[in-house]
């Protein structure tokens, strides 16, 4: 066999090895694909969000092993902006008008808050590549979080999206200052 035949069986093999190790990651998005599902979602914004939810988990990973936490926290942070929503509806809440804006909107406003705070603090705590670490978590956790706040509409996603960042961004910055 010729080195550079042999080189490439090798890299093949490696390649292969590290997308074997990155391929549990899209399990969760199952996880929150069902959970979506069991909240009433359709099922083609499911369909859609947790493939790529799924993929790019996959592709965090795959591409730099050090993402394997922060995808995990993101997938954990999401749960908040995904269940809060459907919990404030399975209470009595009828979404309608008006009275969408008074509990659902602020309650993806505080679900995102919840889920950003979680991100900061353990971005907080990472030992390295801490401004890294806390944007894939966030954006982990926004694409899961969106399928639960799109109850309320792209107003529910957008308040979720202000309160990750409102939760998150004190804590990434003053790493970001401590640093300089």
């Amino acid at each position: 066999m010729a080195p550079i035949e042999l080189h490439s069986r090798a890299r093949l093999a490696y390649e292969l090895g590290r997308l074997r190790a990155a391929a549990p990651l899209a399990l969760p998005a199952l996880l929150v694909a069902a959970a979506a599902l069991f909240i009433g979602r359709p099922p083609a914004l499911v369909a859609s969000v947790c493939a790529g939810l799924a993929v790019l988990s996959v592709a965090l990973v795959f591409a730099r092993s050090h993402h394997r936490p922060a995808v995990r926290l993101g997938l954990l942070a999401g749960v908040a902006p995904l269940v809060l929503p459907f919990a404030v509806r399975s209470f009595g809440h009828l979404c309608t008008g008006g009275a969408c804006m008074e509990l659902c909107l602020p309650t993806c406003l505080v679900a995102g808050l919840l889920a950003g705070l979680l991100v900061g603090f353990r971005a907080a705590d990472a030992a390295a590549g801490r401004l890294s670490f806390g944007l894939v978590a966030a954006l982990i956790a926004g694409l899961a979080g969106a399928l639960g706040c799109t109850l309320v509409g792209s107003a529910g996603v957008l308040g979720m999206i202000a309160g990750l960042a409102l939760g998150s961004a004190p804590l990434l910055l003053r790493e970001q200052l401590s640093r300089g």
